[in-house]
């Protein structure tokens, strides 16, 4: 009997089911801009919650690269893997040291240049994820050195977790947010309501990076249910009493986050932005789950 070649790729891609997400990073990226702006620059601040639209930019990214990369086995050869590499570096570099370079001439105003210098080197190795010292160049660059990590350990997971099921991927899940989840416990432990140590969770790429491993395994698990559903004999009436079941799932958990949001402002104005951040970094943390569900329900009540 032949056997089945492991490094194939000529399996079709189809990303009609992941149309709603193109809307949904946009609503991520209005969020996080209108909440820095706002905390930066209205007195007093009016408290909107954007926090938790940096994990789902984390776990959007995914749910794609599992579909287009693990499916397709693009990652699973060395050749394969130095492409994607080269094609993400290509994407990312041009933009990311173009702003290092904006946000050094400033930070030399401020830190002088020789702090400047050395912060600058720093961030051309991307090493602003794990040393929030450099922060003073990166500013919010920080976020694309994490994502560079993670593309570097994409093919070597993506191969890795091919032959798991649905439930591995899924306590694998569960371990990657665990693991985050707990160091921002620790700190709220030891260090109480400290917002400067809780920011540090927030802002350090040891607590990021398994959010965006944990991302990977939530697309692949996606795409574990999504082939098989489609290798039913009776795809389409299965399809659609289950779409029936996660468009529900879709819509509930819209409902809860929604209130997530509202309560910002509200806490905010009762019990000060002291208390309305360290709730709003606590739902961040422990959410994860909740928006992981959320992201799968959109892509299988869509498709």
């Amino acid at each position: 009997m032949k056997q089945k070649n492991f490094h194939q790729t000529d399996r079709k891609v189809d990303f009609a089911d992941m149309s709603p997400f193109n809307g949904l990073r946009g609503v991520c990226a209005m969020a996080i801009f209108l909440g820095h702006q706002t905390d930066q620059y209205l007195t007093p601040h009016v408290g909107l919650e954007y926090l938790q639209a940096v994990s789902l930019f984390f776990l959007l990214s995914g749910i794609p690269l599992a579909r287009l990369y693990s499916t397709t086995r693009k990652v699973f050869t060395w050749d394969g893997s130095y492409t994607f590499w080269r094609k993400r570096f290509a994407r990312l570099a041009p933009m990311y040291y173009f702003a290092l370079c904006l946000n050094f001439f400033g930070a030399v105003q401020g830190a002088g240049l020789v702090k400047a210098s050395y912060s600058f080197v720093a961030c051309c190795l991307f090493m602003e994820a794990f040393y929030l010292g450099f922060s003073s160049v990166a500013g919010v660059l920080w976020q694309i050195a994490v994502f560079v990590y993670g593309y570097a350990l994409f093919p070597f997971l993506a191969k890795a977790i091919s032959l798991w099921g649905v439930r591995s991927l899924a306590m694998g899940f569960l371990a990657l947010w665990l693991f985050s989840a707990s160091i921002f416990g620790t700190l709220l432990y030891f260090f109480g309501e400290s917002t400067y140590m809780l920011w540090k969770w927030h802002y350090h790429g040891v607590s990021r990076l398994p959010q965006l491993l944990a991302g990977v395994l939530l697309g692949a698990a996606v795409e574990k249910l999504r082939l098989n559903r489609q290798e039913k004999q009776d795809r389409e009436d299965r399809q659609g009493q289950s779409a029936n079941v996660w468009a529900l799932c879709t819509d509930l958990i819209s409902f809860l986050l929604l209130i997530t949001a509202i309560q910002s402002p509200v806490v905010n104005w009762l019990c000060g932005e002291d208390k309305r951040t360290v709730l709003n970094l606590t739902l961040e943390a422990f959410l994860l789950p909740l928006h992981a569900l959320w992201l799968f329900s959109i892509v299988l009540a869509h498709g």
